[in-house]
């Protein structure tokens, strides 16, 4: 469907339902998103509604705008929405490991967030007709898969970045559960903004650290997955611990978290 992003803030987050079509479950295996302006289209993130409150919730929302969608900061608006994919600003298709998937229940919808960024690059689009986006979802879809597979999150959201500074860090951390199975990793998506500098995650077991992702010079174009070539194993009661650090050096107040590309996040 075709929408023209608002720029007077910048930054759009705009979510779009879509309908897979589905009579049955099946899993997604792989995805593509494909910008249709790819100079103003910065990341998107699919999410699942299988939880039926959710599903509920995202019609509400798509029938009260009369624009394609509504808009979205924060994630999909619905409430109780599964994360299915991200794709960053590089493009192209993405593949989850052999043998995994995330469940799509039969009859459900998904809903496509898109993260307009207009500060870069709108401007070439000036007295073109209409300013109009149409970006598309494909999806790869298998009848069953050998393990089912989850996206979830590791984040620090409570952040306060004083200005003036080299290196300002936030750290966070998720105790799992002191019961339950083993948990294969098979990779991560750091996220961060226009500050981000190093981003580091680890698993602590038994006092000792592990890392599982790394970044000493982030890019503001980091917004992919990246997959291990050897997956990580996860216990219960194992401690998720991540730690984004910034360079404020350029800001003259506080950057507290956000979804503007000038505010910040710390998410794996």
């Amino acid at each position: 469907m075709d929408y023209v992003p608002d720029a007077a803030d910048g930054d759009d987050y705009r979510c779009f339902l879509l309908d897979p079509g589905l009579d049955r479950d099946a899993f997604v295996t792989g995805y593509e998103v494909i910008p249709g302006e790819p100079e103003i289209v910065h990341h998107a993130i699919v999410y699942n509604l299988n939880n039926p409150i959710a599903l509920r919730n995202a019609y509400e929302l798509d029938a009260e705008d009369p624009e394609p969608g509504w808009t979205c900061y924060g994630g999909s608006g619905a409430g109780g929405a599964g994360l299915v994919a991200l794709a960053g600003p590089t493009g192209g298709a993405s593949y989850y490991p052999e043998g995994t998937g995330i469940r799509l229940k039969a009859g459900t919808r998904v809903v496509l967030q898109v993260h307009y960024h207009l500060t870069d690059g709108y401007e070439k689009h000036e007295g073109e007709d209409g300013h109009t986006d149409r970006s598309t979802l494909a999806l790869r879809l298998a009848d069953a898969v050998e393990k089912e597979a989850w996206l979830f999150l590791v984040a620090v959201r409570d952040l306060e970045l004083p200005p003036g500074r080299d290196l300002v860090l936030q750290t966070d951390e998720m105790v799992l559960p002191p019961a339950g199975p083993d948990a294969t990793i098979w990779g991560v998506a750091p996220h961060m903004h226009e500050l981000g500098k190093t981003f580091l995650v680890e698993r602590i077991r038994g006092g000792e650290s592990t890392c599982m992702a790394k970044v000493n010079d982030w890019n503001f174009l980091f917004q992919d997955f990246g997959e291990y070539t050897e997956p990580m194993v996860i216990k219960p009661g194992d401690t998720l611990r991540v730690t984004c650090g910034y360079d404020t050096r350029g800001q003259t107040e506080t950057t507290y978290w956000g979804d503007s590309s000038t505010d910040e996040m710390c998410i794996n």
